[in-house]
């Protein structure tokens, strides 16, 4: 699967290896759902080009390590991912996309 459409649901949560075995996936649109939160864990195995995140409730890029240190889920992508929607969330300080 290299799509995967799952806006306008009620997802809150982006929880830990959900897309484990997707290693194909490179779009995502989790648009209008009411996520608030996404784990380290989140993203690994997949090789993102388009990751739609907007209308949620997202008030941080950050995301908490298993050694309790604060990153932005982003930098598990390393600079691969060209297309990013956030817009109508609840962030604050874009310092995090560094």
């Amino acid at each position: 699967m290299r799509d995967l459409n799952l806006k306008d649901n009620f997802i809150e949560e982006r929880n830990r290896n959900m897309f484990t075995n997707m290693a194909d996936l490179m779009h995502i649109i989790l648009s209008n759902n009411g996520i608030n939160y996404t784990e380290v864990d989140s993203f690994v195995e997949v090789s993102l080009i388009v990751f739609e995140l907007n209308n949620n409730f997202l008030t941080s890029m950050e995301t908490v390590t298993s050694d309790n240190k604060r990153i932005s889920f982003l930098n598990l992508f390393n600079s691969t991912l060209p297309f990013l929607e956030i817009s109508n969330n609840f962030i604050t300080d874009l310092g995090q996309l560094k």
